[in-house]
Parts: structure tokens; sequence; C-alpha cells
């Protein structure tokens, strides 16, 4: 049975030859979003396999689209497509659980690779962006492992703009329980203050 896609993606071109290329290859294209709401909405409906996510796209950016789609109960591969190649937004992209970091500059041999390498269990991304320990034959998620579900679902309210009392009400728990997630969160990111991981993740410094 070949594998559900869905491709996420506001310039229609790039939609189309992805589009074109996987269905050659033998994936199901289950659907196509242009900005991050419609992503969500669509995963939700269409429980995709696969995620092709650029990361410059409306509503919602392509690393607040994974946090929620990694804070789910089905099983999801995302893999990142997109032309930003700065380090800090891969980093940002493997601590939010994609499953790879493909540039657009790239061939689409290289982003099939990267799908059938997290298929497999492996993530694949730009050697020039890790460092250490990293290597390009990661885990998926490995660097959000660490990050529970409950904590995820707090990160994606916080990329939304709400509140800690906002948080509090639509997870139905303590303010106190927030915020202790929240504290939890900057040490596990390695960031010093929420300021500093909303102008990583903000929608206007990811405009493509």
């Amino acid at each position: 049975m070949s594998k559900k896609v869905l491709l996420v993606d506001d310039h229609p071109l790039i939609l189309l030859g992805v589009n074109t290329f996987l269905t050659e290859q033998g994936y199901q294209i289950i659907a196509e979003a242009s900005d991050g709401i419609e992503a969500l909405l669509l995963a939700d409906r269409l429980h995709p396999d696969i995620v092709i996510l650029d990361i410059g796209i409306p509503k919602l950016n392509g690393i607040q689209v994974i946090y929620h789609l990694m804070a789910e109960d089905y099983p999801v591969n995302i893999i990142v497509f997109s032309s930003q190649e700065l380090k800090h937004y891969i980093h940002a992209c493997m601590q939010a659980g994609a499953a790879g970091y493909v540039r657009k500059n790239a061939t689409l041999n290289t982003l099939l690779y990267a799908i059938e390498s997290a298929s497999l269990g492996h993530a694949l991304f730009p050697h020039s962006a890790l460092s250490g320990a990293e290597s390009a034959s990661l885990h998926p998620g490995t660097l959000s492992a660490k990050i529970s579900p409950c904590e995820r679902k707090v990160m994606g309210l916080l990329l939304q703009g709400k509140s800690n009392n906002d948080i509090s009400r639509l997870l139905n728990r303590s303010p106190k329980t927030t915020s202790a997630q929240k504290k939890s969160l900057l040490k596990k990111l390695n960031v010093s203050s929420f300021a500093e991981l909303l102008s990583l993740t903000a929608f206007e410094s990811l405009k493509e």
C-alpha cells in the first residue's frame, strides 16, 4: 500500500513539481495545503503518513505546524522542504520533531531519499547544520524526544501568542502547571527566554 502524503507550500509551482515527482515514485498525494491552518485541518482529517512542509507558510509557520502534528496520536514523518539555509531554522525544525530537512535548491531525488530514510527510522539533515554528536542519520525526533506531548501542546499554543491563562484554560490545567511546563521547555530547548524562542519562530522572520 502506497504511503499517503500531504504537501504544504504556498508556492503553486513547488506543489505541482513535488506532486508530479512523488506520484511518479508511487506515493499517494492525498491533499495539498497553502497555509498552516489548512495543513492542520487536513492532517487531522486524513492522517497522512508523510508531510512535506515549507516553513515560510502563512497563518501558522512550518515550525508551529510541526509542534502541533507531533502532539497528535497518529504517527507521521515530517520532511521540511525549504529555501531557508540558516542553521537556527534547521535546528528549530529538529527540536520540533521533523524527520528531515531538504533545501529547495537540492534535487528532488534528495527529497525522495529523505522520505525513504524517515520511513526506515532515520532522519536526514544538512551536514553543515550538525555538530558534535549529531549526524545526518539521526533518528526522527531525536532532539525533541525529551519534549512530552503535553509540552508540545503548550509550545504550539505559545507560538500562537496565547497567554499563560489562555493555555491553562484550553488545556484544562492550573496556571502553576502551565508555568512549570513553560520553564521546562526553556531548559529543554536551550533558550534563555520565550522572547528568544518566539523571535526564532515568528512568522515574519520565516517568510520567504
